[in-house]
């Protein structure tokens, strides 16, 4: 073979093994920015709210920018609190990843739709809520781990279902509002055998 053959051939060797190295530091920097995902998508989401251009006499932009920062802190301390060890009490909040939350206690009235189940449940706490009615549905396959459902009682008339948390921190379930109507709900905290509060949603 040629000398000047070899040469070329060297030369895309060298250069396929180059390109190769760049692609798999790549895929290895692409894969741990994607194990936290959720806490690199809500910082990098806030972060882009801060203005490019930022002026010190000018109060709007420098407001923008503490809000932008307090925003990126309250998305760290939410993610830090996912073990339940920086949550003080059982609380619903308003809204979730998807929607309004079902088990926000102020709230009775939703429209038809995807809608959240979200709890804020502090280490070492547990809750179970019942959901009762003929017009709501939930996928199988959720995008956020944490509850679990069972006791299925397909009555004709009432149907309902159990949800479990088998996590303490924030936890979250797509559910979905299908028709008119009313649905009951009833939450056990604790361990507790009666319900610790109830609720009923009108959906319009």
């Amino acid at each position: 073979m040629k000398p000047e053959i070899l040469q070329t051939v060297y030369q895309l060797v060298l250069a396929g093994g180059i390109i190769f190295t760049a692609l798999g530091g790549y895929g290895y920097f692409h894969y741990s920015k994607m194990i936290e995902k959720n806490r690199e998508v809500t910082v990098d989401t806030k972060l882009d709210n801060i203005p490019q251009s930022i002026n010190t006499n000018n109060n709007e932009n420098t407001d923008k920018v503490l809000d932008a920062i307090e925003d990126v802190k309250l998305s760290i301390d939410e993610i830090a609190a996912t073990d339940g060890s920086n949550i003080k009490a059982l609380s619903y909040p308003p809204s979730g990843e998807f929607g309004t939350n079902i088990l926000d206690k102020n709230s009775e009235q939703y429209s038809i739709g995807t809608h959240s189940m979200r709890a804020k449940i502090p280490k070492g706490q547990s809750v179970i809520v019942k959901v009762s009615g003929k017009n709501w549905s939930f996928p199988v396959f959720q995008s956020i781990p944490g509850w679990r459902h069972f006791d299925n009682q397909p009555d004709a008339d009432n149907p309902s279902r159990k949800f479990k948390s088998v996590k303490a921190g924030i936890i979250d379930l797509e559910m979905y509002l299908d028709n008119k109507g009313k649905i009951e709900i009833s939450v056990f905290e604790n361990g507790s055998e009666l319900p610790s509060w109830e609720k009923k949603l009108i959906v319009k």
